[in-house]
């Protein structure tokens, strides 16, 4: 590549023989800690913990609105960000790198986003009064018009109207629309920063402790010149610029520094490429506002404190500055350590194995050269046996050779075999030891995998995880604050520039914009679950230990319309059907359309009606019923009262309408009770009278004025079906 070379050469020390040779010695590498990275990355990296929002105060209302919004935006995020591959690319780096960090801003971009139309405003001359004349003799105001009709003579008092009573037209610049211009569309993105990229002061204990922070790394000059090239003068420096990298002296020793270990780490043979003429050096450096005291100029550190009271952000290519802006480091900035340390740079997990995997890698390749040098040797009389021969012809197993002792001699003393190296028992011991101290320095224990052996029992089995999984539980401790103060900044930085987005992306209506952007406020925090992730198959066995104790489904809604989804996922079956699944996915799918529109006022009935119709024979009414109830009183359905009180009272009336299907038609007046049906109360074909037809929509509740919407207390007095938990 340009010139230079890149080739294989020995990992070990080079000796030489007594025969001239080179050869490399034994270096054989049992990588042990990438097997124990993979089962680290399993138990740690298989699913986020769950982010919730919570209140700051659990009796403020509004504290409470707000979390059950954010606690919506958290979900959207969780998916957007892609969130479980985020986890073990974590799980991974707090491994093998150390403290990790998260970085959220807001990326407008149109390629991904969109763009959104906003009208451009622009001042305009317009004419608020227009020119008339004031008669000097009688005061009177003609319009101009009118005057030059009369002759320029006042009609009242015949006076001439000349130029001295002429008064001009009144205008005034007033605002009008020129058209409109297209913005790019934008959303929150995070990304996941490691030692090789983020720099900072060392002594500092947390985020909030850190005076800077610098983020570098080496970007394609194409993805640099569609971030800032619309600036011409940038764009032709960038151009310009066509020095291999890293031979910009950007950013002085500690980034060429950088440059050479990140360059090390991704190539295959650890050699560094410095001929990379389309790649740059983006650095971007975060600077508190107690920073701006160390300038000695006053006129600086005045003009630093008024532009960005809050702190400021330096964008630089190379080692030139192309944009500066307001931006707080806390509020962007979010870190994971590995373990418990003193400050904010801890050592990643695997540092402690290293040397264990240094001297299982010594002890493996002394035993092959041991085992090598076991192969058997003799010394042999070239009288008795030709060596030319032996050279040229392989023996066969059982093969006899001829050979001929000389005079007065033995065959056996013409031939002797040398001693032969052999490996001691105990050295295989000794190496499975330092297997397990290394497991056990790293908490990367059998028992958390299933690997310590068989046991009596499951519940065993369970306990010895559990008691595995401890040491563990520090590094997922720090994982759960990571993920909870990562979600935060990533909602605020949402609710601030909600305007900019164009909206949710799913085009929510204006006062939910509004209500996203009163996030930016606070009053509320994220918290996260405390558990461990359940792998698959702990899942799977949990769920066949409730099914055998058909007493508890009803606590652990084992038949709960919502649990369906992840009751057939447990199962691993797709093909498999799960009763009322389909009948689940049907009603909220629903629910999505009832909630962009609202609910119709049928004169001929007087009742509410929602705008999508009930499907009379295909759904089943109790359960449909019981879902959406459950949908009303979810953190989802809270919300949308909040939000979108049409939507809302659109699912109610569609909640009823199925409600009023599950109960008995009504009897005709003056019928005597009978029978209905195979034997209910009420008019059947057992009973005298006619059978009403099923079906049809039963009477308003009582209470409820015909064409009013109903509200959520309408369904709180009526008991759930029986069955669902």
């Amino acid at each position: 590549m340009d010139g230079q070379v890149a080739d294989w050469t020995p990992i070990g020390t080079v000796r030489y023989t007594d025969r001239g040779a080179t050869t490399g010695r034994y270096d054989y590498v049992l990588n042990l800690m990438r097997g124990d990275k993979r089962e680290f990355v399993a138990v740690l990296g298989q699913r986020a913990p769950v982010v919730k929002c919570m209140p700051d105060r659990s009796d403020d209302e509004t504290a409470t609105r707000l979390s059950r919004r954010a606690d919506l935006e958290a979900r959207k995020l969780y998916f957007q960000w892609d969130v479980e591959r985020k986890q073990r690319n974590l799980a991974n780096s707090v491994w093998k790198a150390g403290t990790t960090f998260s970085y959220t801003a807001f990326v407008t971009d149109k390629s991904k986003y969109g763009t959104v139309d906003e009208p451009v405003l622009g001042l305009e001359d317009q004419e608020l009064e227009g020119g008339y004349y004031r008669c000097l003799q009688c005061g009177a105001e003609i319009p101009e018009e009118q005057a030059q009709e009369a002759g320029n003579i006042c009609p009242n008092c015949a006076a001439p109207l000349g130029p001295e009573s002429y008064i001009e037209p009144q205008t005034s610049q007033v605002p009008q629309m020129q058209g409109t211009k297209s913005y790019a569309k934008g959303t929150v993105e995070c990304v996941l920063a490691n030692i090789f990229e983020v720099t900072t002061p060392f002594y500092a204990r947390d985020i909030k402790d850190l005076p800077w922070l610098l983020y570098e790394y080496d970007e394609h000059k194409g993805r640099l010149l569609g971030l800032y090239g619309e600036d011409k003068d940038i764009r032709e420096r960038l151009l310009a610029n066509d020095a291999p990298y890293p031979a910009l002296g950007a950013g002085g020793g500690a980034s060429t520094a950088g440059t050479v270990a990140r360059e090390a780490a991704m190539s295959p043979t650890s050699v560094q490429m410095t001929s990379r003429r389309n790649r740059m050096l983006f650095t971007r450096i975060w600077i508190e506002p107690l920073m701006y005291q160390l300038l000695a100029d006053e006129e600086k550190r005045k003009m630093l404190s008024e532009n960005f009271p809050r702190g400021c952000k330096l964008t630089l290519i190379a080692d030139e500055l192309v944009d500066i802006e307001e931006e707080k480091l806390a509020e962007h900035w979010a870190l994971c350590k590995p373990d418990v340390s003193d400050y904010i740079f801890a050592d990643p997990i695997c540092q402690d194995f290293v040397g264990v995997q240094d001297l299982i890698n010594d002890m493996h390749n002394i035993a092959v050269e041991t085992f090598e040098r076991a192969i058997p040797w003799f010394l042999f009389d070239p009288m008795i046996l030709d060596p030319v021969q032996m050279r040229q012809h392989a023996l066969l197993p059982g093969e006899g050779v001829p050979a001929r002792p000389g005079v007065g001699q033995s065959l056996a003393n013409s031939i002797w075999k040398a001693p032969t190296a052999s490996m001691d028992s105990q050295v295989a011991q000794w190496t499975a030891g330092l297997r397990e101290t290394g497991r056990e320095m790293t908490g990367v224990l059998p028992a958390i995998f299933g690997g310590e052996g068989p046991s009596q029992t499951a519940r065993e089995a369970e306990l010895r995880r559990n008691q595995a999984l401890m040491q563990l539980g520090v590094t997922w401790a720090e994982m759960r604050g990571f993920w909870a103060r990562t979600f935060e900044n990533g909602i605020r930085l949402k609710a601030k520039y909600a305007a900019a987005s164009g909206g949710d992306e799913e085009g929510a209506a204006d006062e939910q914009v509004a209500s996203l952007a009163e996030l930016a406020d606070g009053k509320w925090h994220c918290e996260t679950e405390e558990a461990m992730p359940m792998t698959w198959g702990q899942r799977r066995d949990f769920l066949m230990f409730l099914m055998d104790k058909p007493q508890t489904w009803q606590l652990f809604g084992i038949q709960h319309p919502n649990n369906l989804p992840q009751v057939q996922q447990v199962f691993g079956m797709d093909n498999w059907t799960v009763p009322n699944l389909n009948n689940r996915d049907k009603v909220y799918a629903v629910i999505a359309q009832l909630m962009k529109g609202q609910p119709i006022n049928n004169p001929e009935t007087g009742k509410v009606e929602p705008s999508v119709p009930v499907d009379i024979w295909e759904d089943d009414h109790q359960f449909c019923a019981a879902v959406t109830k459950e949908w009303c009183q979810s953190e989802t359905g809270r919300t949308a009262k909040d939000t979108n009180p049409h939507g809302y009272s659109n699912v109610i009336a569609w909640g009823m309408a199925h409600m009023d299907l599950t109960m008995p038609p009504p009897m005709p007046p003056g019928a005597p009770p009978g029978p209905m049906g195979p034997g209910g109360p009420g008019p059947g074909p057992a009973g005298p009278g006619p059978a009403a037809p099923r079906g049809k929509p039963g009477p308003p509740p009582s209470g409820a004025a015909p064409g009013t919407v109903p509200a959520a207390p309408h369904l709180s007095g009526t008991a759930p079906p029986q069955g669902m938990g």
